[in-house]
């Protein structure tokens, strides 16, 4: 059935007439349907504009590794976390030193006093509500004991007067992974970060980025130290102070090599996994590309046992500490050295250190005023940005590291130059010094596995014998001293340097 035209469809209108109802075009139907179109795209515009505004904060905030909390299910909660609190804490910076973090309200700077010092810290475990508190006390050794942290993880609380504070950070952060010292064949990592996606998988976003901190035990990396060695090492590439290495038989190398191979033989023993900061036939510095140094950092270790003779006329030997610090490490050894019939020379009458233990001196400047370096390149070089590395002159080159976790650095002065009877007193007490200095190590990072030889393997008591062996082999050539920070005797005593604020 053909289908009628219609007489009007194709009719023309005379030009400047109106069309008739009948010959006007659906123009109206047509602008509507234009207005509906519009009108989806621009709330889908919209939609997707509150989508990116949601979903690129989330986007661009760090990313965490995984840890201990990707483990916690929402039903090992015992409640679920906050996402807001009325009393909150702003934190501006962290160091890690040794195995201790230490937070700040301010910019870290060496000698200012922080706002946080003296402040108890409180860790709220998210998953079973249990509380771990210490207090901030002035060193950079004295904060937040990593190594004893369980594995967990934790809201962050600084307590202001009585009233704990949960702390932020003005933006989100993601430190990087802290490992933890071997203990019973197993590390920690530890994770620092904030954001107010923290805890997303719960479905909780908070209105800060607050902070937390993750412990996940983990097997340990056999790329990873716990303590590096550094046996009488230059300070500088070029250094002008020499002397005969053998005096009187008395060879500084081979004896610090001797004491170096005892320590790592009873260290190794308890599980722990130790470095030399260079090779025994290789000359080295604290300075640059393979330094010692940088062989401590590049293996994350959390100890830098620094072994030298000292031009002093002392008659026994002693530790040096970072000023920065309480001397928990150099103390700790202090007492191990005396527990196994060592004495030491007294270098200190700060209350706050143990006999045979003191503070590295302080830098003076052109106008003889004190800066916050202090002269030993082994303890400053080793503590990142707690000791300020790679900002003292010719040492330029090591500021890479300047904002690094630090080694808990020590230089043990083993025996003098100027002075027989301690040269005579170190061959005499050399195992039990080894032994002392050990236990002060396992003793500072809590190893609960004591010293026992018999657990080292074949190779490795052959090696720590032959090394005894070279050590009664004097040495006649001459070659560098150590560390020529320790040139100078020690005229004043050295607790009338300067204090440290908050020390």
């Amino acid at each position: 059935m053909t289908k009628k035209k219609n007489k009007n469809q194709y009719k023309k209108i005379p030009d400047g007439k109106k069309p008739s109802a009948s010959n006007r075009k659906p123009t109206r139907k047509r602008f509507s349907s234009k207005s509906k179109i519009l009108a989806s795209a621009l709330v889908i515009g919209l939609v997707i504009v509150i989508a990116l505004c949601l979903w690129l904060p989330k986007a661009f905030s760090p990313k965490r590794s995984m840890t201990y909390l990707d483990q916690i299910q929402l039903s090992d909660l015992k409640e679920l976390p906050q996402s807001t609190f009325e009393d909150t804490v702003q934190v501006e910076d962290m160091t890690i030193y040794g195995t201790s973090l230490v937070f700040y309200d301010r910019t870290f700077e060496p000698m200012e006093t922080d706002g946080f010092f003296g402040r108890n810290v409180s860790l709220r475990n998210i998953k079973d509500g249990n509380t771990i508190s210490s207090t901030f006390s002035g060193g950079a050794d004295a904060g937040i004991d990593l190594q004893l942290l369980p594995e967990g993880v934790y809201e962050v609380y600084l307590s202001d007067g009585y009233k704990p504070k949960r702390a932020y950070t003005e933006s989100a952060t993601l430190e990087d992974t802290f490992v933890t010292m071997r203990d019973n064949d197993k590390v920690k990592k530890v994770q620092v970060a904030s954001s107010p996606y923290y805890l997303d998988r719960y479905n909780i976003q908070t209105d800060k980025p607050y902070l937390y901190i993750a412990v996940t035990e983990s097997d340990p990396l056999e790329t990873v130290a716990d303590v590096c060695i550094d046996p009488s090492t230059l300070a500088w590439p070029a250094d002008e102070i020499t002397f005969e290495d053998s005096i009187d038989g008395f060879s500084e190398t081979q004896q610090a090599w001797a004491l170096a191979e005892k320590i790592k033989a009873n260290l190794e023993s308890t599980g722990l996994k130790v470095i030399y900061s260079h090779q025994k036939v290789k000359e080295a510095t604290y300075v640059g590309p393979e330094s010692t140094i940088e062989t401590g950092y590049r293996a994350q270790a959390k100890i830098f046992l620094s072994l030298s003779m000292y031009t002093q006329d002392y008659t026994r030997p002693f530790v040096l500490s970072s000023p920065f610090t309480n001397g928990r490490l150099g103390n700790e050894i202090s007492v191990c050295l005396n527990q196994n019939g060592v004495e030491l020379e007294n270098i200190s009458t700060l209350t706050q250190l143990n006999q045979g233990n003191g503070y590295d001196l302080f830098q003076p400047d052109e106008n003889y005023n004190y800066t916050k370096l202090t002269n030993t390149a082994a303890i400053r070089e080793s503590g990142g940005k707690v000791t300020s590395a790679g900002q003292a002159a010719g040492f330029e080159v090591n500021s890479q590291y300047s904002q690094a976790y630090g080694m808990n650095g020590v230089l043990f002065g083993f025996a003098s130059t100027e002075n027989a009877e301690s040269r005579t007193y170190f061959l005499e007490h050399i195992d039990a010094i080894a032994r002392g200095i050990s236990e002060g190590i396992l003793q500072y990072a809590h190893i609960s596995t004591p010293i026992d030889l018999s657990r080292l393997s074949t190779q490795q008591a052959g090696s720590s014998q032959m090394a005894v062996q070279e050590s009664e082999t004097p040495v006649t050539e001459p070659a560098e001293h150590a560390d020529p920070s320790l040139s100078a005797p020690v005229e004043e005593p050295i607790q009338e340097q300067p204090a440290i604020d908050g020390q």
